[in-house]
Parts: C-alpha cells; sequence; structure tokens
C-alpha cells in the first residue's frame, strides 16, 4: 500500500492548499480588523464568509489528494513544459490511460524537487481510475 502524505506535505507540496488557506487566514485577519477597530459588520459577514469559503475549498482538495493517495493508480507519463513563476511551479504533462492520450497539469510550491524536474524528462504519476484527468506528479512526494 502507498504512503498516503501528511498534511504538512500536502501544504507544502500543492499550491491551490497552500493558497487557499493563506486567502483564509488573512481574510479573518481582516474581518477581525473590521469588527473590531472600524466597527463594521461588513468584516464579520462579507470577509468572514468569504475565509470559510476559502478554507472549504482546501478542505475539499486535501481530501481529493488525500483519496487520490488511497485509490490512485500508478502511471508513467512524460513532462511537456516546466514554468516558475514566483513561488509557485506549473508543470504541463502528458500520459496515456486506458487508450486515451491525456494532458494534465499541476501547480506545485517551487521547492528543489520542482526545480530538478526537466522537460521531456518521464515521471511517474497517480491518476485517479474515475476521473484520469484528475492526476498528480508522484515523484514530487518521494
Amino acid at each position: 500500500m502507498r504512503k498516503i502524505p501528511g498534511l504538512k506535505e500536502l501544504f507544502v507540496k500543492d499550491y491551490i492548499v497552500l493558497i487557499a488557506t493563506f486567502i483564509g487566514v488573512l481574510l479573518i485577519g481582516l474581518s477581525i480588523y473590521y469588527y473590531f477597530i472600524q466597527n463594521n459588520m461588513f468584516g464579520i459577514y462579507g470577509l468572514g464568509g468569504s475565509a470559510i469559503g476559502s478554507f472549504i475549498v482546501a478542505i475539499l482538495r486535501l481530501f481529493i489528494l488525500r483519496k487520490l493517495f488511497a485509490n490512485g493508480v500508478e502511471a508513467s507519463g512524460q513532462i511537456k513544459r516546466v514554468s516558475f513563476y514566483r513561488q509557485s511551479c506549473r508543470i504541463v504533462f502528458e500520459f496515456d490511460y486506458d487508450a486515451e492520450h491525456i494532458k494534465a497539469v499541476w501547480i506545485t510550491v517551487r521547492n528543489q524537487k520542482s526545480r530538478n524536474l526537466k522537460n521531456d524528462s518521464d515521471v511517474k504519476l497517480l491518476v485517479n481510475p474515475n476521473k484520469p484527468k484528475q492526476a498528480i506528479i508522484l515523484d514530487l512526494f518521494d
């Protein structure tokens, strides 16, 4: 059985989880500021509600990733393009699954493992058998 990464590792590797959590914390801080400093209820209802929505996105993404590690199928693929922007890394990769050629994108946090990925290199992937477009690069978690 494949090892399911801990929450800390998923936060460090997945950009969507990291950004959604960061935005949620920022919005909670702003809502507290508006409520207590400016006595404005917009802070609690507007920004607080948006923060809860952001946390829901992060939790759903964590659930999807953990389920993918539990039920995913390993496949091999090829990286087509790696691009970096500030602290994020966008990786476009292609693979074949069930006689279907699939092109997918994974956005991760810039780190040493993502910097080592090169164009046209082979990688191990983890694919959702029900939704093959939902795939991640397993080499980033080893």
